[in-house]
């Protein structure tokens, strides 16, 4: 076997590891990211890196379709969807976070944290609308006083809307001389019964 042989066989090898390692790093990502509304986007490209990575799915599309990729195709396409994918994450995610739906949604999502607002140290750590046996409903939730003031007077404003996304109304809770570190579990009433979803508004104190 001549030196040039034994050269190529070592790229060859160095390639299998690569594309092994990066296909299954890149493969374990996209399903990570995949099933997370923030980084979906990220997660569908990084599987799409991963088969075009993989050996036996390179192996695979060869035998269906006769094709070869090239490594420099390859490499240019894993660039490119690297681009995509991180170019979509962020408009991606900040349209969950200004969703309603991401506003009602409750710590009991893995993926999904109840939206926070915090102003002068006071910070709502999680809401949900809550509909009643009759149909009354209601925005409960928490909020902490993260500094060492006390407050003579704290209300949170919630906007509502229904199935659609369309407002349908708003509604409010307040209380006065929450101490400085103090927790206040707050209840405001929700009159429309279309009001499916709530999305914190704002925080008034003084």
């Amino acid at each position: 076997m001549t030196e040039a042989t034994e050269q190529q066989k070592d790229k060859i090898t160095l390639g299998l590891i690569t594309s092994w390692g990066l296909g299954l790093f890149c493969l374990i990502w996209g399903f990570v990211t995949l099933f997370n509304p923030l980084t979906a986007p990220a997660g569908f490209t990084s599987l799409i890196i991963a088969a075009f990575l993989l050996p036996p799915a390179r192996k695979f599309v060869h035998q269906k379709t006769g094709k070869t990729i090239s490594t420099g195709v390859r490499v240019i396409c894993v660039i490119v969807l690297s681009l995509i994918g991180s170019a979509m994450v962020t408009p991606h995610a900040a349209a969950i976070l200004e969703s309603p739906e991401y506003a009602s949604a409750t710590t009991d999502n893995p993926f999904v944290k109840a939206a926070s607002k915090g102003e002068n140290g006071l910070m709502v750590q999680s809401y949900a609308l809550e509909v009643g046996e009759y149909g009354v409903g209601k925005v409960t939730g928490t909020l902490r006083n993260n500094s060492n003031k006390e407050f003579s007077y704290v209300q949170v404003e919630f906007n509502l809307y229904d199935d659609t996304g369309a407002q349908v109304g708003s509604t409010f809770a307040n209380i006065n001389n929450l101490e400085a570190g103090g927790t206040w579990h707050f209840e405001g009433p929700v009159l429309e019964d279309r009001a499916t979803q709530a999305k914190l508004k704002g925080i008034t104190s003084f």
